[in-house]
């Protein structure tokens, strides 16, 4: 639990630093509350109103560079919006003053590469685990 809790904290922190860096760039950036789109924070330039930003947020403690997971019907959701999918990478934010990098789409969509994962959730193994 406490793991998700700082987990939860970390996301939290580097999506409010992704809109403070938006807005200083003078666009309008918000939090994407349709847990569907497969981003995190939608964002409008103010002077052109047509250039928008679909934005998965990944914050990190640190620097260090480790493989991104994304859903894996990404492009079907997206659909047009891909070619305005853009991941902002917040590192250090256990600092005061945390680094954005930002990888766009052309990267994002060139290098994205499908591994098929098996994953055993907590809710169902819970109830059978045996202490020693």
């Amino acid at each position: 639990a406490t793991e998700n809790i700082a987990t939860k904290f970390i996301g939290e922190k580097a999506v409010r630093e992704v809109i403070k860096f938006e807005e200083n760039r003078e666009w309008e950036a918000q939090i994407s509350f349709d847990k569907n789109s497969g981003y995190d924070v939608f964002s409008v330039n103010k002077k052109n109103k047509s250039q928008y930003r679909c934005i998965e947020v990944k914050g990190k403690i640190g620097e260090t560079l480790n493989s991104i997971n994304l859903y894996i019907k990404l492009k079907q959701k997206l659909g047009e919006d891909k070619r305005n999918y853009y991941i902002y990478m917040v590192q250090n934010i256990d600092k005061r003053k945390p680094k954005i990098k930002i990888i766009s789409p052309n990267i994002i969509f060139k290098y994205l590469k499908i591994k098929r994962i098996f994953i055993l959730e907590p809710k169902y193994y819970r109830k059978h685990l045996v202490e020693k």
